[in-house]
């Protein structure tokens, strides 16, 4: 490799930091070399290492440095520039750097984890390459070495090299000698050169240093020969750094092969310094010109060369000279003739004559520079393919065509021509427009007159396409722009297909046909879409302000952003509005309500002015109202299906939508269609069930609502709208019995453009859509909005009752279902029996909709506690859905799984699991395993497990009906945090309180972000979380829970109910555990009077209230009340669940304690050790109280053999107590953390027995 290979640092700042007066950084000098190279912004990017918004912004920087706006304002500024060659040098200096660079980190890859390290010492205040030690640092990291450097003082060499012993543990110390120092080797100071003789050896004996020489000049060659061992001294005047920094990375790492990467990177330079020789050359050679130039322009070079030659000194050398020119002249002559001779069309491709369209594109001034899409234009057209042919899609009036020409203008190609494909005639009178161009010679020109002359069209179009081809075929580079595709069949007979016929070229289709992508005869398929917010601004910008941007105030610029919000998002809409604004001086706000009127007048005064400004003369609505009228021509059924999605909202219109209006095959020939024209914006894949859905424009779709509205008068329309609403209502109402809150996302925004046309709508049809966006909102959890919808849509049924008397029934149920979700169960009562009053009135007693509504109102009968009524109204609803053949239907399976949940809350455990099980087999032959009413009864059938003991299957049914939620996105919804509220019941009877009380947590969060504050459900929740807090002994925190939760339930006037009953229950529990007997009798009381005026005297509840009453006598001393209590609690318990269920064991512990305090230890052991074993068989936390009692009767136990001086039994007894606490304690420890009171009083007890 060459020694002066200078690094891009180093010309940066020796010659580029200024051009033309103009400073520039070092970033930017090497972003215009590399545009200079034709590189586009992603590929420089990727060679710098940086984004390419970056890259953006320090060309926007440039730009404005410049005054210019383009890239190739950037390129023109160079050229012009007396810097272009060092620039093409700098280009060149970076590719070397980069290869360099690629081949360290290669290294890197290979090296240990232990990285080896290096020392640079240089010294300060001293002249060195400029770029070296930076460079050095940077690069031996890259390839994993770690650097430190050592800054030195002075300007002599020093005693000693190394500083320190750290720098000498190094495996390389690298001197970087200044020149200053180098010319004390060389001067007559023998001082200095004992110094250098020093300093040599020295280096010499620590066998891990080398030095780096920065002289100015050649030193003598054996300026050091005498000091020691040269292998360590490096001439950097004399070696290139990259050979230097390989040098130094093999003394660095021996154990690593690095000749094929040096071999590899040696290669690459050398064929890049082959490019930069080829600079050079032509950069001395740019005043000369080339053969054939023109007689009198070689004369001037020769004459110039001779004149300049400033060693002529004698007169016949003189006299040779000019015969030389005389002799060349003669040659030149005869040379010229000899071509005359040779075809014209040889001439034209030697010479570089091109034959190329003259393609109009807007000045710069006024032009959007788009170089993301010419970057892709340019990647897509450098493909493998001999014809590499790409498509460019998009609505019109996107900038297809003036992508497309300015493209090609950019291009060196010698021929560039566009193909008009509007129409037959205009195809092939491009075609002989092209053949007139490539014909040079006069028989080729006669030729095409001939070919234009034939008659027979279909023969005239077939011989001039041959003769384009032909030549085409000809010439290596060739361009076809095919402009105004509407179908590929149109252009295919003319459509370059077969190199070996065409030759080599590109071709670039411009279509408005979104389907062409499929075509097998393109390559690649590139949709141009929407501007961006900036592209919008700055061509607006442009226009207005004919390119001087600076004009344009801070305060017009957020006017015009405004403005713009409102435009559609495409360079003719915005041009046009800038043209319109630039000629009438009209408000922004004037010109939007013409927009939106859009009458002939204003189409007329547009296209004048396009016509005026650009080549381009189709108006937004003239492009959009053609492309419908071809659409509706294509097929009956598309009026109305263009009529239904111009209603709905633009973005993400669900397909399975208009299956619902007309048959699949139609839809489908429908939305080809669409994208034909490129009406379709965007295809997605909705979240809920893989439901394609597609996106019109909504500028498209306001002006195809206007034109096709128009085509009618108002009453037409709204007969042609009204089956378009039965069918939008029918899809909306699936999506509600289906709860698919996905889609309901979708189905909102579409509903409430669809209402948004009054004018358009029937009476009927603005209810029905109403209601069931009311529906969805309910099912949000909207209430206060579905509310509103639910009265408007019944306000406009009654207006004629008679007619309508079904639909006012069915609103009013809804509305009744509104109230009851919130709680309003009195409310919701009223409503719901007026609809059915309704439906009874009109024969409506046998319908599914009647049967459905008695199932709201037994929900309701079901909230309110009044279990018998509820299962009346469940079980007469199940006979009418029986009757219209609906044992298989969703609404069968829901009433059953109420029912067997209002069997579960009466204790029947088996006819509960029976009916939930059949609900869910119902629901599974509907394909509802993902739905949420399926998860639902997953957790009733849950709950029933858990009622009965079985937690394991309980939790994995809860967990089951969970992850359904999950699934459909379902987490933040009141039925998920019903769930979690169970699930997290289960884990706390489990003795798991930490995951208990997170899932209690979470459920309140959600609660509470569906406003459920003031709910009995939250007030369910806070009670679930008391109880953990009661389970763990903080009292305090669970009082202040459960007393929060009856505030809820009387705000819900639930002071009657069994819930309510519940939470007294637990109230005074806490109240008993914290001593105050008579407040927890109180609670207590209160809870069973609530529970016998519902009848509950036979449910586990009131047993549960009997044994915590017992429990307070107990401690009271009133042990026979006690033992009355706990044993009717204990009978109840027994009736309904068996002597062994999880619940009987605390009764049966409680009774075991009475016996205990009255002395009948006997007893008292018998019962605490049943309950006991209950608790292990269960695995329950509670296990550790029945350990502490039996520690205490046994301690008792001890007591009373130490009074009768039985010293041995009574240290068994001792022995058996200390036994049952350490259990207790592992319990504990198990479950509880240790700052529980329950772990604080066992550990002293048993400290105390230990002592």
């Amino acid at each position: 490799m060459k020694a002066n290979i200078i690094l891009p640092q180093d010309i940066y700042e020796s010659h580029l930091q200024i051009v033309n007066e103009i400073k520039f950084t070092c970033r930017e000098i090497d972003i215009m070399a590399y545009l200079l190279s034709g590189k586009s912004a992603k590929t420089i990017a990727a060679c710098l290492f940086i984004s390419p918004k970056t890259i953006e912004a320090h060309m926007r920087n440039i730009m404005m440095k410049l005054e210019c706006n383009s890239r190739d304002g950037i390129i023109y500024f160079i050229e012009k520039s007396k810097k272009l060659s060092l620039l093409k040098e700098h280009y060149l200096s970076l590719l070397i750097r980069a290869s360099f660079e690629e081949q360290l980190l290669k290294i890197a890859d290979q090296l240990d984890p232990e990285q080896p390290t290096c020392v640079i010492v240089y010294w300060r205040d001293q002249e060195y390459h400029s770029s070296f030690i930076r460079y050095l640092e940077s690069h031996l990291n890259l390839a994993g070495v770690t650097i430190f450097i050592e800054a030195r003082e002075g300007k002599i060499f020093i005693k000693d090299p190394v500083n320190n012993t750290e720098t000498l543990k190094s495996e390389l110390i690298i001197y970087a000698i200044p020149e200053a120092m180098i010319e004390q080797v060389e001067g007559v100071d023998n001082k200095n050169k004992r110094d250098v003789t020093s300093f040599i050896q020295k280096i010499r004996k620590t066998q891990n240093s080398i030095i780096a020489l920065f002289p100015s000049k050649n030193i003598k060659n054996d300026i050091f020969q005498d000091r020691g061992n040269m292998a360590c001294v490096h001439n950097l005047r004399r070696e290139n750094y990259y050979d230097f920094t390989f040098a130094v990375l093999k003394r660095l790492l021996p154990n690593i092969a690095l000749d094929q990467i040096i071999l590899d990177f040696k290669s690459h330079y050398e064929s890049i310094c082959g490019a930069s020789d080829i600079v050079h050359k032509q950069l001395h050679q740019e005043d000369k010109t080339l053969s054939g130039i023109g007689l009198v322009s070689q004369l001037r070079v020769y004459i110039s060369n001779f004149f300049n030659t400033k060693n002529l000194r004698k007169k016949s050398f003189f006299i040779g000279s000019v015969l030389s020119i005389a002799v060349l002249c003669v040659w030149f002559l005869t040379f010229v003739e000899k071509k005359e001779g040779g075809s014209a069309q040889n001439k034209a491709l030697d010479y570089g004559i091109a034959v190329r369209d003259d393609l109009s594109i807007p000045t710069q001034s006024v032009f959007l520079d788009r170089p993301y899409l010419m970057e892709r234009i340019d990647k897509s057209l450098k493909g493998h393919h001999e014809i590499q042919a790409i498509a460019l899609t998009g609505m019109g009036g996107a900038g297809k065509t003036t992508l497309a020409r300015h493209y090609t203008r950019q291009q060196n190609a010698k021929v560039v021509w566009e193909i008009n494909a509007e129409s037959e005639d205009k195809l092939i009178n491009s075609f002989e427009n092209l053949a007139e161009a490539l014909a040079i010679t006069e028989a080729e020109k006669e030729k095409v007159r001939g070919i234009k002359d034939i008659k027979n069209a279909d023969e005239r179009e077939k011989k001039i396409i041959f003769f384009v081809r032909d030549k085409l075929k000809r010439i290596p580079n060739w361009i076809l722009i095919y402009d105004n595709v509407e179908k590929f069949k149109d252009i295919q007979k003319s459509f370059p297909h077969d190199p070996s016929v065409w030759g080599r070229g590109k071709v670039i289709l411009i279509t408005r046909d979104n389907n062409i992508k499929n075509n097998n005869n393109i390559n690649e398929a590139i949709q141009i879409g929407e501007l961006s917010p900036e592209d919008k601004l700055a061509l607006f910008v442009k226009i207005m302000t004919n390119g001087n941007s600076s004009k344009f105030t801070a305060t017009q610029t957020e006017q015009a952003k405004k403005f713009l919000n409102d435009i559609p998002p495409f360079p003719l809409d915005v041009s046009i509005a800038a043209y319109y604004l630039k000629a009438t001086n009209v408000p922004y706000g004037t010109y939007l309500e013409k927009l939106i009127q859009y009458d002939r007048d204003f189409e007329s005064v547009q296209q004048s002015l396009l016509e005026e400004a650009s080549y381009y003369t189709k108006t937004r609505y003239g492009i959009i109202t053609l492309s419908l009228q071809h659409i509706i021509n294509s097929h009956k059924d598309f009026w109305d299906l263009l009529l239904f999605i111009s209603l709905l909202d633009s973005q993400n219109i669900p397909r399975d939508l208009l299956d619902k209006y007309k048959t699949s095959t139609v839809v489908d020939n429908f939305i080809y269609n669409l994208k034909k024209h490129s009406f379709v914006t965007n295809e997605v894949v909705l979240p809920s069930g893989s439901i394609p859905a597609f996106s019109i424009h909504r500028s498209t779709q306001a002006i195809a609502l206007a034109y096709l509205t128009k085509l009618q008068n108002s009453e037409k329309n709204k007969r042609f709208i009204e089956p378009i609403g039965t069918a939008f209502k029918n899809y909306v109402g699936e999506v509600i019995d289906k709860e698919d809150f996905a889609k309901m996302s979708f189905v909102i925004r579409h509903c409430e453009m669809f209402l948004s046309h009054p004018n358009l709508l029937t009476d009927f049809v603005i209810a029905s859509i109403g209601s069931e966006l009311g529906n969805v909102y309910r099912d949000l959890g909207n209430y206060g909005k579905a509310k509103q919808l639910f009265e408007q849509s019944i306000a406009i049924y009654k207006k004629n009752f008679h007619k309508n008397h079904f639909w006012v029934a069915k609103a009013l149920g809804c509305l009744g279902c509104v109230y009851s979700d919130q709680g309003n169960y009195e409310k919701a009562k009223q409503l719901l029996e007026q609809c059915i009053l309704i439906y009874r009135k009109s024969s409506y007693e046998n319908h599914p909709w009647f049967a459905r509504t008695l199932g709201w109102l037994g929900n309701v009968y079901r909230e309110q506690g009044n279990y018998e009524k509820a299962k009346q109204l469940f079980e007469e609803s199940l006979v009418i859905y029986k009757k219209n053949s609906y044992e298989n239907h969703p609404w069968f399976a829901q009433a059953l799984g109420r029912l067997g949940s209002i069997y579960r809350e009466q204790c029947n455990y088996e006819k509960a699991r029976q009916l939930l099980e059949e609900s869910l087999v119902i629901y599974r032959k509907n394909s509802y395993e993902n739905n949420p009413w399926f998860a639902r009864a997953l957790a009733w059938l849950g709950s029933v497990y858990r009622d009965q003991g079985n937690y394991e299957k309980a939790k994995q049914l809860l967990e089951e009906s969970l992850l359904i939620y999950r699934k459909n996105s379902h987490e933040a919804q009141p039925w998920f945090a019903w769930t979690l509220v169970w699930l997290g019941n289960l884990y706390r009877e489990q003795g798991n309180y930490e995951k208990a009380k997170q899932l209690l947590e979470e459920s309140l969060v959600i609660y509470k972000k569906n406003s459920y504050e003031n709910h009995p459900w939250f007030a369910r929740a806070l009670v679930g979380l008391g109880s953990v807090y009661k389970e763990q002994g903080n009292y305090e925190k669970a009082k202040q829970l459960f007393e929060e939760s009856l505030m809820v339930y009387k705000k819900n006037s639930y002071e009657n109910h069994p819930w309510f009953a519940r939470t007294l229950e637990h109230l005074g529990s806490i109240y008993k555990e914290m001593g105050n007997y008579e407040k927890a009798k109180q609670s207590l009381e209160e809870s069973l009077m609530i529970y016998r005026w519902n009848h509950f005297e036979n449910h586990p509840w009131f047993a549960l209230v009997l044994a915590g009453l017992g429990s307070v006598y107990r401690e009271q001393g009133n042990y026979e009340k006690a033992k009355d209590l706990l044993e009717r609690s204990f009978q109840t318990y027994e009736k309904t669940y068996g002597k062994d269920h999880i619940d009987v064991a605390p009764v049966i512990m409680n009774l075991g304690q009475v016996y205990m305090l009255e002395n009948d230890i006997k007893t008292a052991e018998n019962l605490i050790k049943k309950a006991l074993r209950i608790f292990q068989i269960k695995k329950y936390a509670e296990s550790y109280v029945c350990l502490e009692i039996l520690s205490d009767l046994y301690l008792k136990e001890t007591f009373e053999h130490i009074n009768k001086e039985d010293m041995q039994q009574s240290e068994i007894f001792k022995k058996q107590s200390v036994d049952y606490l350490k259990q207790a304690l592992e319990v504990i420890q198990a479950h509880f953390p240790e700052d529980s009171p329950h772990f604080i009083r066992i550990k002293a007890k048993l400290n105390k027995l230990t002592l």
